[in-house]
């Protein structure tokens, strides 16, 4: 089953001359040096630019090849299979509706020669399906709706391949699947005759929806609704409340369009009846700096947290049940704390990931206090 998702080009960059990053280290310590840059430098230059994680394969070692090199030229594809473990990480990671606007784990592989290594089914399960569906529902594909403009995309048009190209109104495909298009015109690639649309959220049979129709929907209490304006067959783009606004009464702070809470977190690791663990928790686990309890990844390490900060975190509950609910079976570990015990996950998914475990960004971690995503990991 295919998931019917078009990978877009709307930038290159090119380094000829140097790195504008440092290579050494551990993946994830190179990963946190490549984020800083792309915020620093890369993202003011462009205008749209997809987040994700750009993995360059280097020799042996992980190093640049000299551009003088021809036998070495690279040429881009993508895995099957590195691109479903991604893909189904970030599914499994989306269905704790947790915004991913910052760690989209999309990887974009350059090797030497591509056709070789394109082995494996190109296909996903109809379970691998339904659950990207369900996470697009649930808005965790927020990084996948940035849809460029025709303008923006660096690609030859080519009218037949149903999808709309600079120069082009539509793109019905091929002769008989424009047959049962009443909108678009074979061939051309033109609207027909008294056709304002073929497609988008804002289209109905062909014409523009009224201006003010829901065309995306509130999902939660810091998200907001948006409207079709009735002369575009496009939604509006999605906005959401102003990251770190009060919301849960109080007890939390929105960002990017969801409420963060310890609770809600803890419940999509362990399910329904689960909650926070108390702070004192918090302070025990994560003070040790091991694989369960910490502040982050730094230096080939794990962090430990200072006790004004543990609640920053690994994240700790309480009231789980043996199994998780997750999708992706962590390691589970209970540490009895004051007569209770408080719950602890490690996903071990490398330092290149965000660790699900820890607790999310943005969520309210103390008294004017907001967890940010540290170094490399969470």
């Amino acid at each position: 089953m295919q998931l019917n998702i078009r990978v877009v080009l709307v930038g290159l960059e090119i380094w000829t001359q140097q790195n504008q990053i440092s290579t050494d280290g551990a993946a994830g310590e190179v990963l946190n040096r490549f984020t800083q840059w792309r915020e620093k430098e890369l993202v003011p230059r462009l205008q749209q630019q997809p987040r994700g994680l750009v993995r360059l394969h280097r020799g042996s070692r992980a190093r640049p090849q000299p551009r003088h090199e021809p036998r070495r030229r690279p040429t881009v594809h993508v895995s099957h299979r590195r691109l479903h473990h991604e893909l189904w990480s970030h599914v499994r990671r989306t269905r704790r509706a947790t915004p991913h606007a910052h760690t989209c784990p999309h990887t974009l592989t350059l090797t030497p020669n591509a056709s070789p290594l394109c082995r494996g089914s190109k296909n996903f399960s109809s379970c691998s399906a339904d659950d990207f569906e369900k996470m697009i529902l649930l808005t965790g594909g927020a990084c996948l709706l940035n849809v460029p403009r025709p303008d923006e995309a660096y690609s030859a048009p080519y009218c037949g391949n149903r999808l709309v190209d600079f120069g082009e109104e539509c793109d019905c495909g091929s002769e008989k699947e424009c047959e049962e298009d009443p909108c678009c015109e074979y061939r051309t690639c033109k609207l027909k005759s008294g056709a304002q649309c073929a497609y988008g959220e804002c289209c109905s049979n062909c014409q523009f929806l009224p201006g003010g129709t829901v065309c995306r929907a509130s999902t939660d209490e810091c998200d907001l609704p948006e409207f079709c304006n009735g002369s575009s067959s496009l939604c509006q783009s999605d906005v959401f409340i102003q990251n770190g606004q009060s919301c849960r009464n109080q007890e939390a702070y929105c960002y990017n369009g969801k409420c963060q809470h310890y609770d809600s977190q803890c419940q999509a690791i362990f399910g329904d009846k689960a909650k926070a663990a108390p702070e004192l928790c918090f302070k025990e686990v994560n003070s040790k700096g091991d694989r369960f309890g910490n502040c982050g990844y730094l230096n080939n390490g794990f962090k430990k947290c200072e006790s004004r900060n543990a609640m920053c975190g690994k994240l700790q509950c309480s009231n789980v049940q043996a199994k998780t609910v997750f999708g992706i079976e962590p390691s589970i570990i209970s540490t009895p704390i004051a007569g209770g015990k408080c719950y602890g996950v490690d996903f071990m998914l490398g330092s290149d990931v965000p660790d699900p475990g820890m607790v999310n960004e943005g969520t309210k971690c103390g008294e004017n206090k907001v967890r940010r995503r540290e170094e490399g990991r969470g």
